[in-house]
């Protein structure tokens, strides 16, 4: 519902709604039916659910990740976004503000809220120094808080704390990707 508001301000913007209506998610059919219900059909491409090399693609060509939940924990796709430097526009629920600084590494607002949601959007998408700091922010995050490197730190440290002995890597992880190298 924040997508016409959005295309007021910016009436060249496109969406990409991905993911597979699981989980009492609203399927790509009945997203596509609202969509025209509120005449932006024309901006919007719901693909289903994304993996791979079309997951990356969808990343890349991104300028913005809206994560307009209502419930999460900690969404991957939260981080992979941040991992490949998209400005992360998200929802005050669950994990995400452990993992988003309203206004350093990301923007917050309040769930089922469609006018401050597509204010945040319009501002990641006409304002180039945010979207830049943002985007700096939100990759700099992941790659210090969840590369494979800084989560076998954490849980060295654990189990440091536990009393438990534990002996240095001697090696880089074997895990890596290219987004957090």
């Amino acid at each position: 519902r924040a997508i016409p508001i959005v295309l007021r301000s910016v009436p060249e913007a496109t969406f990409v709604i991905a993911g597979s209506g699981l989980h009492g998610g609203e399927s790509p059919q009945s997203i596509m039916e609202l969509a025209r219900s509120l005449r932006v059909a024309h901006a919007l491409r719901c693909p289903g659910w994304v993996n791979g090399a079309m997951k990356e693609s969808v990343l890349r060509e991104s300028d913005v990740f809206v994560l307009p939940s209502y419930f999460e924990a900690l969404p991957v796709a939260l981080l992979e976004a941040m991992a490949h430097g998209v400005p992360v526009v998200a929802t005050r629920v669950g994990g995400i503000p452990d993992v988003i600084e309203d206004g350093v590494n990301g923007l917050l607002v309040d769930p089922g809220q469609p006018e401050p949601l597509a204010r945040a959007i319009i501002a990641v998408l006409t304002d180039d120094a945010l979207r830049t700091r943002l985007r700096e922010a939100a990759r700099t995050h992941v790659r210090k808080r969840y590369s494979a490197g800084a989560v076998i730190e954490d849980l060295g440290a654990l189990y440091r704390e536990l009393g438990v002995r534990v002996e240095p890597i001697k090696q880089e992880p074997v895990v890596r990707h290219e987004y957090l190298a």
